[in-house]
Parts: C-alpha cells; sequence; structure tokens
C-alpha cells in the first residue's frame, strides 16, 4: 500500500503510526473484480482526514465521499520491519482483527527489552512491538 510506503519513508512516522494514519481511497480505475465498476474523479477519504481536506479536494474537481473514522474497506495492513539498528517492529491494524507480537529467539542471546504496548482493539491505543535482538513479527 503506497500510503503506507510514503508514511514510513517519507514521513518518517513508526510503523503503528504509519499503520493507524487516516486513509484514503480513489475509485478513478476499473476496479480488479467483476463487473469492474469505476468511478472517475471520485476519492473517498476516512471521517479522520480534516473537512479542511475534503473541501481543498472537491474545489479541485473531485466527487469527495466519507467514511467513519475506521474504516475497514480502506485495507487491512500488517507490518514486520527491521530497522537501521537491528530493531524489529511489528505493527497491527485496528481496522481488522489483527495482532502485533514479539518474542525472544531462543537461538540469539537477548541484548535488549522487548517492548508491546497498547491494544490493537483499541484504534489510536500505539498497540505496537519493538525487540532488539528478538524475532518479532505481526500476525493477522
Amino acid at each position: 500500500m503506497l500510503q503506507l510506503l510514503l508514511n514510513l519513508t517519507v514521513f518518517d512516522m513508526s510503523p503503528q503510526r504509519a499503520v493507524e494514519a487516516p486513509r484514503f481511497a480513489t475509485q478513478s480505475f476499473p476496479d480488479s473484480f467483476w463487473p469492474h465498476r469505476y468511478f472517475p474523479g471520485r476519492v473517498t477519504l476516512e471521517g479522520r482526514i480534516p473537512e479542511a481536506t475534503a473541501a481543498a479536494l472537491a474545489a479541485r474537481g473531485h466527487e469527495v465521499h466519507r467514511w467513519g473514522d475506521w474504516e475497514w474497506r480502506a485495507g487491512g495492513v500488517c507490518l514486520a520491519r527491521v530497522d537501521a539498528h537491528g530493531v524489529r517492529w511489528g505493527a497491527a491494524d485496528p481496522r481488522r482483527d489483527s495482532y502485533a507480537v514479539a518474542w525472544l529467539s531462543a537461538r540469539r542471546p537477548p541484548t535488549g527489552a522487548v517492548a508491546c504496548s497498547g491494544r490493537p482493539d483499541r484504534p489510536g491505543s500505539g498497540a505496537s512491538c519493538a525487540a532488539r535482538g528478538s524475532s518479532c513479527s505481526s500476525w493477522c
């Protein structure tokens, strides 16, 4: 998902913050599934995207539609990442049933603490895990 990649690389968000960020979708191209519907100019925004942004898009000619704050149709993303320091990060999307899990590998002595926090069932809780010298994964 391009939005997630941009949140991580351009906007330097943590994995969990990148996954939880508000999303948008465009229907200006044919759908993958039959009957391949499309709606040129339509963009759908999650409710957490400011109304000023929606108004600016409408002023540029987009047909703006709104979803609720945490819309499952905006995608369900799970993420596992190893940063430049060897810290393994996991993130789970609160829009779907998913969890981020970290554990210490028995093959490698621990070199740092494991931190798991937040509740994936509560959006915005910062549910994420990070572990130095561990195997960290995100399960969906």
